[in-house]
């Protein structure tokens, strides 16, 4: 089985190349070992396609295609030497897919994946690379061993080996354990099919068998992200939506946050104590590694005092009942706020995948103009989170949290400038990484409401940035000062400018002469004309010099007090950039803020700091930030350093050489 499994490396025997077209057919395979019902079945599915309007399919018996294009047939293929036998099922399974996309139809293949050795009393291996490229699923008829052997003891049309039942048992769970790892290996969708019990005929099982089958037909990625998006379309089609008096969205993937268990592994262990399952090892993480498929539920009105309405996800369909089912609903009082969205893959017409959660909060983001606020535990939240306004990681405790977030996070922070913040759950668990590349949260009343409220605070640092480590060298040096650690500051400046706040306000294009002749397109700050640049104090001034460098047509106005700054200073501006080197409490840029709203509640403000402390982006500074709205905050770097600077180290009297004054 070895070179089976790694055929998807090395590729197929012959280099067989199935004919390129746009239209790419599902080709489906029907396994199961002889006398399954492989070719029944197939017949049976034939007449239904026929009698239903679905998505057109062909039907394929491998050894029929085997048998039409090979001198002789089968007696003479099964005469052949094992590798000319591969070869020709190979050459066969292309026919199939090149007869499918000629057609633009799918296909179901009814083949054999082994056969039964007695002598070594081991299967023969007979699928093929080529097989396991080019099938899209393979559903595995697990009759029972007894009725095969009944089957096989009454067929008179075809000459068959009586098998001993032991030795078909043994052959059905080894094909079985064979073909679901190699699906795994090479992403095929693998699903064991049989009757649900002696009671279920054979009709309405080939029925089940047939929606089944034409499920996979045609549900494709593209089908998926359509029916997601109208059962979106229908939760959010409210008054509320449409008049625009929705601001904001929570998302969240609500396992292990609307409470502390993991729903997967509950639903196992229930299945185990009942004796369907052996064992109370949750199997979807032996397979995916910790991938859960989720879905998708929300939220109108919450019952509490904000009408803000909330988007969340739940994980595995048919155990959402016990969580947010309609009694649990009822009971608290969300039954006209709660309307279920997503579920069970073939009932509800969508999986919500990780890409999918993407693509939702994009479009709750874009489609209604409102800001998103993502929470997530695991990988499979991460592109969630990235396409949010604001993210949120929960963490749990280390028993039960997801293994393999940290370094999904680590990496994302640091290819994408990934910012987000986290939440422990509960308080005593450690957090993840540090409190600087994911500041904490506590989810005081004060966090609630800076989360809540309708604003668009935005943080963007660039603490993990290669430029941030290069640019803070000089900044920290003991033994640079005076002119030398001003032009340090005037670079950080510059940068923050050029990298970030560019991206914040946006930028207008103008014509330009280009130096080859002619015009080409220049850019500038949008509205740089109508911007003001604000260092506070002393310390904020060289970094604000290097902010104008960008931005020359930018007003530049000195304030060492809040009172400083005039109306006149503002009143035709649309955006005011606050300039400071180090803000540690922010006492003093809170001030400015609030005169700043005093004198135009509306007007865009952009802090930029060299350094943050991380407690001023948490608690009740963060609220207090949150509440005055429309607020960017744009630092180098965050540090929970709590050290201030007085005296020798303060920043300003390094800046201007006045240490030996204090």
């Amino acid at each position: 089985m070895a070179d089976i499994m790694n055929a998807k490396i090395e590729g197929s025997s012959d280099g067989f190349s199935c004919t390129p077209e746009d239209f790419t057919p599902n080709i489906i395979g029907l396994y199961g070992i002889s006398g399954a019902g492989k070719s029944h079945y197939l017949s049976m599915l034939q007449v239904h396609s026929q009698l239903e309007v679905c998505t057109p399919f062909q039907f394929f018996e491998g050894s029929s295609v085997i048998n039409s294009f090979f001198p002789g047939g089968l007696p003479a293929f099964k005469e052949l030497p094992e590798e000319q036998k591969v070869k020709l099922r190979e050459k066969a399974i292309c026919s199939i897919k090149d007869e499918c996309t000629i057609g633009r139809t799918n296909g179901i293949v009814a083949g054999h994946a082994t056969f039964w050795d007695e002598k070594d009393d081991s299967e023969i291996i007979v699928i093929t690379p080529k097989d396991l490229e080019i099938y899209s699923h393979i559903l595995y008829l697990k009759t029972d061993p007894e009725v095969i052997q009944q089957h096989c003891l009454s067929d008179w049309e075809r000459i068959r080996d009586i098998v001993p039942l032991e030795h078909l048992e043994k052959w059905q769970k080894q094909e079985e354990n064979m073909l679901r790892t190699l699906c795994r290996i090479h992403g095929i969708h693998f699903c064991a099919i049989s009757r649900g019990n002696n009671m279920e005929s054979e009709e309405i099982f080939s029925v089940r068998l047939m929606r089944l089958v034409s499920d996979l037909g045609h549900h494709n990625e593209h089908v998926n992200r359509s029916n997601a998006m109208t059962r979106l379309g229908e939760a959010m089609d409210s008054d509320a939506t449409r008049d625009g008096g929705v601001k904001k969205m929570l998302v969240m993937d609500a396992d292990k946050m609307l409470a502390p268990q993991d729903v997967a592994d509950m639903f196992w262990e229930k299945v185990s104590n009942h004796g369907a399952l052996t064992g109370a090892k949750n199997p979807l993480k032996e397979l995916f590694g910790g991938l859960v498929v989720t879905r998708t539920i929300h939220f109108g009105r919450p019952p509490c005092s904000t009408k803000k309405p909330l988007m969340m996800k739940r994980s595995m369909a048919y155990v959402t009942k016990t969580c947010v089912g309609e009694s649990s609903r009822e009971r608290e009082g969300l039954a006209d706020s709660v309307a279920v969205i997503g579920g069970g893959r073939i009932s509800d017409g969508f999986v919500v995948t990780a890409e999918l959660k993407a693509d939702l909060v994009g479009h709750i983001r874009d489609a209604y103009q409102v800001e998103v606020c993502a929470f997530g535990d695991s990988p499979l939240d991460l592109p969630m989170l990235i396409q949010a306004d604001r993210a949120i990681v929960v963490v749990g405790d280390e028993c039960s949290r997801s293994k393999s977030m940290e370094a999904a996070l680590r990496d994302a922070i640091k290819t994408q400038d990934f910012v987000a913040s986290q939440v422990v759950l509960p308080s005593t668990a450690t957090p993840r990484l540090d409190s600087v590349k994911l500041p904490l949260l506590q989810l005081s009343q004060a966090d609630i409401e800076a989360i809540l409220s309708d604003s668009n605070f935005r943080l963007i640092h660039a603490t993990n940035k290669s430029a941030a480590t290069l640019l803070k060298t000089q900044t920290r040096d003991a033994t640079v000062a005076g002119p030398a650690l001003k032009e340090a500051h005037r670079r950080i400046g510059w940068y923050l400018a050029a990298e970030y706040i560019g991206k914040v306000i946006g930028l207008d294009s103008y014509k330009i002469p280009h130096v080859q002749g002619g015009l080409t397109e220049g850019h500038c700050l949008a509205g740089e004309r109508r911007t003001t640049i604000v260092p506070l104090m002393r310390g904020g001034g060289p970094m604000a010099e290097g902010i104008n460098d960008v931005f020359p047509l930018a007003m530049l106005v000195h304030a060492s007090q809040p009172e400083d700054l005039k109306l006149l200073h503002i009143a035709q501006q649309d955006a005011i950039i606050l300039v400071d080197s180090v803000i540690n409490t922010g006492k003093t840029m809170l001030e400015f803020i609030e005169h700043v709203r005093k004198l135009r509640p509306t007007i865009r403000i952009v802090v930029v700091a060299n350094v943050v402390q991380d407690k001023f982006i948490s608690g009740e500074t963060a609220a207090n930030l949150a509440s005055h709205g429309n607020i960017s905050l744009i630092a180098l770097r965050l540090s929970k350093n709590q050290f201030t600077g007085i005296g020798e180290t303060d920043t300003g009297n390094r800046l201007f050489n006045t240490t030996h004054l204090a």
